[in-house]
């Protein structure tokens, strides 16, 4: 979980849960991201109790995009995208502005096609997998990369690799960050 102050407004960002998030305590906050692997392997229950979770965290803004283990977003987009409760925003490949904050959330695991650009200034970019290079030389979206580097955002979130000591890095400006679980 990453914690920080964006334009006087308190964020919190984790990623893959993997159906454990009953056991994690959100702090108070404006916007909660989560970026993807709600559930283990698609189980559409533990998804539905992520779900429910969300709905009862302190924030006031909350966001969710998918990942590689949310297999219904993939296989079952209609039902899936009809189980978000209406207080949670689903930010798949979209663009969205919070109180003077814009935020993009992109579908971004290495074999996952998506065909979304930025032609607007974004505060945060907010995907599932890492871009090119993140966290590790080899890893990472080329495409997410390219979109990152014309964007320029302050923040970009992702999780995905569940390695706690690769958590922050800053380059160019921004920062990036895994946030995964």
């Amino acid at each position: 979980m990453y914690e920080f102050i964006y334009k006087q407004h308190k964020i919190v960002a984790l990623s893959d849960t993997h159906g454990c998030h009953r056991n994690i305590i959100i702090p108070e906050c404006d916007i909660l991201l989560h970026l993807g692997d709600a559930c283990e392997a698609g189980d559409i229950t533990q998804l539905i109790d992520f779900f429910e979770w969300m709905v009862e965290q302190p924030a006031r803004y909350k966001l969710f995009i998918s990942g590689n283990h949310d297999l219904p977003f993939e296989l079952y987009p209609e039902l899936s995208n009809e189980l978000i409760p209406a207080s949670i925003l689903y930010l798949q490949n979209n663009i969205i502005e919070i109180e003077g904050i814009t935020i993009a959330g992109i579908e971004a695991t290495p074999y996952m096609l998506y065909d979304t650009e930025i032609d607007e200034p974004i505060d945060i970019l907010i995907s599932h997998g890492p871009p090119k290079g993140f966290p590790f030389k080899s890893s990472g979206c080329n495409k997410l990369l390219g979109l990152i580097q014309g964007a320029k955002p302050k923040f970009v979130l992702y999780g995905h690799f569940h390695s706690p000591d690769l958590r922050v890095v800053e380059s160019d400006g921004i920062t990036f960050v895994n946030v995964s679980q």
